[in-house]
């Protein structure tokens, strides 16, 4: 039920101007629900859906005096998966090209599976590299990687943060610090998130998809595999 809540009071143009906003700048839109996970704001032929539940364009928007009731046309069901469950799902591995990366955690020793669906720990934040990020890398590289279990403990961690960033987070402490800042991963390094007039970016990879929701954490898509910097 908290999934079909969120803070703030949001009329439907409101909503509509949001989305607006964001696909200007080249961004999705999401709300931030109650339960922790993020709603998609779509914009269709003047519809506005909210995690792909119409909202009633006939139905007038019940003013309560604590906020504001939206009718919608379908139930929204939260993620219930954890990060290491949606990455070592075929299916979602395949829909956003992640299967390097899959086969990546699966090939590790079970305590990077494990981190990856605690539920208890505050969350995680992953930056999951596509398959073609992984192509770059090098098929020696890869098997060098896979050959050795510290070696791809080290890298798999080297993209994970204890706590949960979505990019509504991101953008904040971008802002806060002129556009770049430094935040440590699970593996111990620091990595650098940095905005530009070309897009975000975790070192020299650019984020192409941010906030694909988990029940423990967030994952966001780059373009590169991020290497520690003993390896390079």
């Amino acid at each position: 039920l908290i999934f079909h809540l969120a803070s703030g009071v949001y009329q439907a143009a409101d909503l509509a101007a949001g989305i607006a906003e964001a696909d200007a700048v080249g961004r999705s839109a999401w709300l931030n629900t109650i339960n922790g996970q993020y709603a998609d704001l779509v914009l269709d032929g003047g519809t506005v859906y909210i995690d792909g539940a119409a909202l009633d364009p006939a139905a007038a928007e019940l003013t309560a005096s604590n906020g504001l009731i939206h009718t919608i046309d379908a139930v929204m069901l939260p993620e219930p998966r954890t990060i290491g469950q949606l990455l070592t799902d075929p299916e979602t591995a395949a829909r956003y090209e992640l299967n390097t990366l899959s086969s990546a955690i699966l090939a590790a020793d079970s305590s990077v599976l494990d981190t990856l669906n605690q539920k208890d720990s505050g969350g995680f934040t992953l930056f999951a590299p596509t398959d073609a990020a992984f192509a770059v890398l090098g098929e020696d590289a890869l098997d060098a990687a896979l050959a050795d279990p510290d070696a791809l403990r080290s890298l798999l961690a080297y993209h994970l943060l204890s706590g949960v960033a979505r990019s509504g987070d991101l953008a904040a402490l971008l802002a806060q610090y002129n556009n770049t800042f430094t935040v440590p991963t699970v593996e111990g390094n620091d990595i650098v998130i940095t905005l530009t007039a070309d897009g975000a970016f975790v070192n020299d990879a650019q984020l192409l998809i941010s906030d694909v929701d988990a029940v423990n954490g967030v994952i966001h898509i780059i373009d590169a595999v991020l290497v520690p910097p003993f390896d390079q």
